[in-house]
C-alpha cells in the first residue's frame, strides 16, 4: 500500500481499483468497478446516427440512363407531359428555350463552398436542364416526399434538395421575363371579346351582357409561425387553420388578369381584393363586370354594378314584383354561369398540388 500511495491516479476509482487488486478478499466490489468502468467508456463512445435516408447504392447508378422520367421525356406525348408536368410538349420545350435550359447550362448551382461568379461543370451534374426543369415541376404538381423524388430522378437526398431550389429560381426568372407570364388588366376590347365568350357558352342569359371575368378567393395552408402576431395574422377562425388569402381574376379562358397574393389568413375575400375594387373603378367601363361568390360587395348598385355575385339565402328583397322577378332571375344566371368562379380552388390546386402542403410562412420570397 505504501508504494501505492505515492503513485498518481487520475481520479478516486483508480486509486480504489488498484487497491483491490492487492485484495482478493473483495472480488464483487472489483467486479463492480471494472463494469462501472467498461460503462463509463462505452458512454464517452459517439453514438452512429441512423440513416432514414437512400444513398447511391440503393439508387438507380445512372440519372440520365432508363429512368421513368426520361421515358416520359422522351415520348413527347402531350397527354403524359400534362398528367406528370402540368403543361403540354410544346410550353416544355418553350420554357426551356426561353432562358432555362441556358441559365441551367451557365450557372455554378448555389452552394457554400463555391464561387457563384465562376464557371458551371455541366459534365459533372446528375441531371440536364431538362431533367431539372422536369424535376422542378415534379416537384410543383405533386405532393410527394423528397424520397420519391429520389427513386424517380436517380438523385441522393441532398442534390434532389439543391436541384429544386436551384431549378426554382431559374423558372421563376424565365416566367418573370415571357410576356405570357406578365398579369395586365384587359382593355374594353378585350373586356368585349371576354364577354362574347360567356354570353357565347349561355345564349339564353339576360343579365350577363358585360361579364368579362370571373373572381375568387383561394387559401393556402402555411406553416406556424413562431412570432406570436403573425402566428394570430395567419389563423383563420373559420377553416380553424393558419392560412394566407389570396384572390384571383379569371378570363373566361382560365387566364389570370389580375391577383392579390399572400394577405394574411385573417383577413376577408373581401376585405383582401380592395386593389382589385380601384382597378375595377378606375379602369373598367361602366358597362363591364365580374362574376364573383357572395363573399364580395356588388360595388354600386343597378346596372352600374362592377360584381355581380348571386343572391344569399332568405334575402329580403326590395322593390315591388318585378322588380324582385328580376333580382331573383338575374340570380339564377349568376348562379349557372359562377361555377368558373371555383377555378381558383380547383384548377390551381388540381394541378399544382404543391399548393395544398403547408408554405413556409418564414419564407415570403418562396411564397410569392
Amino acid at each position: 500500500m505504501d508504494n501505492l500511495a505515492e503513485l498518481e491516479y487520475d481520479n478516486e476509482d483508480d486509486l480504489v481499483y488498484r487497491m483491490l487488486l492487492n485484495d482478493d478478499t473483495d472480488l464483487v466490489i472489483l467486479q463492480f468497478i471494472q463494469l462501472r468502468h467498461k460503462q463509463n467508456a462505452a458512454n464517452r463512445r459517439p453514438r452512429k446516427r441512423p440513416r432514414y435516408y437512400l444513398t447511391r447504392p440503393e439508387l438507380q447508378q445512372s440519372p440520365m440512363v432508363g429512368l421513368g422520367w426520361q421515358s416520359i421525356y422522351q415520348s413527347c406525348e402531350d397527354r403524359a407531359y400534362i398528367h406528370v408536368l402540368g403543361i403540354d410538349v410544346g410550353t416544355f420545350d418553350y420554357l426551356m428555350d426561353s432562358g432555362f435550359r441556358h441559365a441551367w447550362d451557365t450557372r455554378p448551382i448555389k452552394r457554400t463552398n463555391t464561387n457563384q461568379a465562376g464557371a458551371s461543370r455541366v459534365g459533372a451534374r446528375s441531371l440536364d436542364a431538362a431533367g431539372g426543369l422536369g424535376l422542378v415541376l415534379h416537384f410543383l404538381c405533386s405532393t410527394m416526399s423528397e424520397v420519391s423524388l429520389q427513386i424517380i430522378f436517380a438523385l441522393v437526398l441532398s442534390t434532389v434538395s439543391r436541384y429544386i431550389d436551384f431549378a426554382l429560381d431559374i423558372l421563376r426568372e424565365v416566367l418573370e421575363q415571357i410576356p405570357e407570364g406578365h398579369l395586365g388588366w384587359p382593355n374594353p376590347a378585350t373586356m368585349q371579346a371576354n364577354s362574347n365568350m360567356i354570353n357565347q357558352k349561355h345564349k339564353g342569359a339576360k343579365y350577363l351582357k358585360g361579364a368579362f371575368g370571373f373572381m375568387d378567393g383561394l387559401n393556402l395552408p402555411v406553416t406556424t409561425s413562431s412570432d406570436s402576431d403573425e402566428q394570430n395574422a395567419n389563423f383563420n377562425g373559420w377553416l380553424h387553420s393558419h392560412v394566407v388569402s389570396n384572390v384571383i381574376v379569371f378570363s373566361p379562358d382560365g387566364t389570370i388578369m389580375s391577383s392579390v397574393i399572400n394577405a394574411p389568413g385573417s383577413w376577408h375575400d373581401s376585405n383582401v381584393a380592395c386593389p382589385i375594387y380601384t382597378l375595377l373603378r378606375e379602369q373598367t367601363p361602366g358597362n363591364y363586370f365580374l362574376i364573383a361568390d357572395s363573399a364580395f360587395p356588388r360595388l354600386n348598385v343597378g346596372n352600374s354594378q362592377k360584381i355581380k355575385v348571386p343572391l344569399k339565402k332568405n334575402t329580403i328583397l326590395p322593390g315591388d314584383n318585378a322588380e324582385q322577378r328580376r333580382k331573383k332571375a338575374e340570380s339564377k344566371e349568376v348562379i349557372k354561369v359562377r361555377q368558373a368562379v371555383e377555378w381558383g380552388m380547383r384548377a390551381l390546386q388540381g394541378c399544382f398540388s404543391r399548393l395544398y402542403m403547408p408554405l413556409d410562412t418564414h419564407d415570403a420570397e418562396g411564397r410569392a
